[in-house]
């Protein structure tokens, strides 16, 4: 996180931060970590990122393909493509992982 943020936003984010990995670990779903930047800017369809793809908050139209969504429907978009291409899954087996391995997984898998 930038450090423009006050202290208390930071610690605020890192605490959301642990209790997302220690409440993923607990119910054996792992957590990705994916770099967010320009995921409201980048268009989902093409690819292109451009502020002036957020022409306000809550609209979002590529400069390039003319593409249209709500800005966060297209930041999601963005932030769920990120993690798919960037995790690698090994074979699953059918059985409940263990707590401490899966939050060492889950804290392993920082996407940039």
């Amino acid at each position: 996180m930038p450090k423009a943020y006050p202290e208390e936003l930071r610690s605020a984010f890192a605490q959301l931060g642990s209790f997302l990995t220690y409440k993923a670990a607990r119910h054996g779903v792992l957590l990705l970590q994916v770099n967010a930047a320009y995921t409201g800017q980048q268009c989902s369809a093409c690819g292109h990122i451009d502020r002036k793809n957020r022409p306000n908050k809550a609209e979002f139209c590529c400069r390039r393909c003319g593409f249209s969504l709500g800005a966060d429907r297209n930041a999601s978009i963005n932030i769920s493509r990120r993690a798919t291409t960037s995790l690698r899954l090994q074979p699953t087996s059918r059985t409940r992982p263990d707590r401490q391995k899966l939050e060492l997984q889950a804290r392993s898998f920082r996407v940039e």
